[in-house]
């Protein structure tokens, strides 16, 4: 009779390349069946399921996809949705971009000059054509906003929700529409410029962060 069983011995994890110039190690570690890790310096681990590549620099994952052709085509389906989505977020970035320029144009450029007009109504104001891309970027011809308001008349800047903003653009739009110049007004009393920073504002991308 067998007074003490023979304690199993665990096995020490190792590290190995597939061909001796690549630069991926891989961990042979037969206790954990079904893992997979795999590092390019045997200090900083990556599991290939759950990493895979959203966790790898993009000359780490270059490195990788040379070296294992195999994953590469695996995952290809994943890599696709990955690109998607930075390019969804460069977009998003570029679009701020564009915004700034705008706010920056409007701070420094001469915005309207105003017409003799033979209708009935005040007189005809010839406007910057950033002003036009302004409204391009608010969305005021979206269809979707069949509403405007002069909320500005009732609320504070600050205290607009993002679709009140949108209207009060609108409501500044179609008032020029009857050379009312309500769009002269807002500039020269300081509200298009807040209002678009506060429109800016509220769609930075950092806020998604």
């Amino acid at each position: 009779m067998k007074l003490f069983a023979r304690r199993k011995r665990k096995r020490v994890a190792t590290w190995y390349k597939t061909n001796e110039s690549d630069k991926v190690w891989w961990l042979d570690n037969r206790d954990q069946i079904g893992e997979y890790v795999f590092s390019f310096d045997k200090k900083t681990e990556f599991n290939l399921f759950a990493d895979y590549p959203y966790k790898l620099t993009p000359e780490q994952k270059e490195i990788f996809d040379k070296e294992n052709p195999y994953w590469k085509d695996f995952f290809r389906e994943r890599c696709s949705d990955e690109q998607a989505l930075k390019n969804d977020c460069d977009s998003i970035w570029r679009k701020h971009n564009k915004r700034m320029d705008l706010l920056n144009r409007l701070e420094t450029e001469k915005l309207y000059t105003s017409t003799e007009s033979d209708s009935l109504f005040s007189g005809h104001f010839d406007y910057n054509p950033v002003i036009w891309e302004v409204f391009d970027e608010v969305g005021v011809n979206d269809p979707n906003y069949k509403s405007y308001d002069n909320y500005l008349a009732k609320k504070d800047i600050h205290k607009l929700s993002p679709q009140e903003v949108v209207e009060q653009f609108l409501f500044w739009n179609r008032g020029e529409r009857f050379c009312e110049g309500t769009i002269a007004e807002a500039i020269d009393n300081g509200n298009f410029m807040r209002l678009f920073v506060k429109f800016v504002g509220d769609n930075n991308p950092k806020n998604n962060e």
